[in-house]
């Protein structure tokens, strides 16, 4: 990936999560070689920064509101293809595979970090000025009204012209429609959009657990337990130590949970989550969604008015990556929680002013954003790979100003996590790197699905086995 991107990276860490120490001075030593071979350049052009999934537990276990988050979240989809149901011009209803990708549909690239109250109005919208505008669908529509006139030959000719577009656009749009539309289903058929609600107000400091055992109370006995579990993972990683045997037996209860799950929601404890007070342990800190930007982003998404308030009390969630990538474009980064794994190379003033120019430099045909990779990567594979498999390529996946059109303003930025990425870091990372106008890339051994994660979590056994 370096050679790639012909980049030498100044590799960061943090030393709280798990990242291994030896591996990180493998890719170090292995980027060195390479600048010694006249691979790279000879001075650090851009911040490698390695993380693992403790980072952020809540990120993988909070429902997303984004488009193509919910679309994997909620709906079957294998190796970036969905299945959907679609009704037949005779009415009948069949079921069709889609491919999810950027290059084949650009309706799905258009739309899929979007809030989901925004893709139907911009789905109803798109199909009504395609109606107007259109010749073929003009004519599909009118069909079967009342003495309609002859058509000409010109209007005729008109017609077949227009009919390769009218089924390609009208096909693009039917699917989407077709699978906003499963989307809707499932978030009425399990309740989501409460949920939802309480999860991110208990994340944010807005509920508390009496609102939580009356949310259980009142609608545990209809909800999935997949769903129970993340809102009690949401409660938990942000609540340290809440837990001791008596109360765990019962929320279990509560919940209605059998002894697995609740021993997956207890294994936040191996992503650093204080989740049972330990003897002689520190007050825990457990994570905090309280920061000010984040404090005064929900208090003003909220004044928005009743017709929007219920989009956007589902649209505080921010992951701790967005924080972490802003800190680090502005070089805020703590050295103490973030560490070099080895010095920064000395340059002078005007050599390091050079290497920062050079390092903006966007080689669009050199570099590869791997989408496929990333997003086909199985969940059950988050816990494996090496660190050194990011300079086989794995999964680097980003946004970039320069390639939108706008121009880099500093050095490329490249986020390594250890143990899965998922969909809204990816959405933060694109966002961030639209705003501030630098490269921001996101690698990881694999992209997460929620019900994956879950899945690896039941797998790990009990905490303290």
């Amino acid at each position: 990936t370096l050679t790639l991107l012909t980049s030498l990276p100044q590799l960061l860490h943090s030393p709280s999560h798990s990242c291994g120490n030896q591996q990180l001075l493998q890719v170090s030593e292995r980027a060195m070689v390479l600048q010694r071979s006249g691979v790279l350049p000879p001075r650090e052009s851009c911040e490698l920064l390695v993380l693992d999934r403790s980072v952020d537990p809540v990120a993988p276990v909070v429902h997303e509101w984004t488009y193509e988050a919910m679309v994997y979240d909620l709906l079957p989809v294998e190796d970036n293809v969905i299945r959907y149901s679609a009704d037949t011009a005779s009415g009948k209803s069949e079921v069709k595979d889609h491919l999810l990708d950027d290059a084949s549909d650009d309706l799905w690239g258009q739309l899929r970090h979007e809030h989901i109250a925004d893709v139907y109005t911009s789905l109803s919208k798109r199909f009504t000025e395609f109606q107007e505008k259109n010749k073929a669908a003009k004519y599909q529509s009118s069909k079967g009204a009342a003495a309609q006139p002859a058509m000409s030959t010109g209007n005729i000719r008109g017609l077949i012209q227009a009919l390769p577009q009218f089924r390609e656009v009208l096909g693009r749009l039917s699917v989407h429609i077709s699978v906003s539309s499963e989307l809707k289903n499932a978030l009425n058929a399990r309740s989501l959009t409460d949920l939802g609600e309480l999860e991110q107000n208990l994340i944010y400091g807005d509920a508390n657990s009496q609102d939580l055992i009356k949310f259980l109370s009142e609608r545990g006995a209809s909800l999935e337990d997949s769903d129970k579990m993340r809102l009690l993972m949401s409660y938990i990683a942000t609540h340290p130590e809440k837990l001791d045997a008596v109360k765990r037996a019962q929320w279990q209860k509560l919940a209605r949970l059998d002894d697995q799950d609740m021993a997956a929601v207890c294994n936040l404890a191996f992503l650093n989550v204080a989740v049972t007070k330990q003897p002689g342990a520190q007050q825990p800190k457990g994570l905090s969604f309280g920061l000010k930007p984040k404090k005064a982003k929900k208090t003003y998404r909220r004044r928005e008015g009743a017709a929007g308030q219920e989009q956007y009390a589902l649209t505080r969630f921010d992951p701790v990556l967005l924080d972490v990538c802003e800190e680090a474009l502005a070089n805020r980064l703590s050295s103490d929680e973030y560490p070099y794994v080895r010095a920064p190379t000395e340059a002078a003033p005007e050599d390091f002013e050079a290497t920062r120019i050079a390092s903006v430099r966007t080689n669009r045909s050199a570099t590869s954003w791997a989408r496929k990779d990333a997003s086909t990567t199985s969940p059950s594979s988050a816990t494996q790979g090496s660190i050194g498999s990011m300079l086989q390529g794995l999964g680097l996946r980003g946004g970039s100003a320069a390639s939108a059109g706008g121009a880099s303003g500093g050095r490329r930025l490249i986020v390594f996590v250890i143990g899965g990425v998922t969909r809204s870091e990816m959405r933060a990372v694109h966002e961030i790197s639209q705003r501030s106008g630098r490269d921001v890339l996101l690698g990881s051994t694999a992209v997460l699905k929620p019900l994956g994660f879950l899945s690896q979590l039941r797998s790990m056994g009990s905490v303290g086995q």
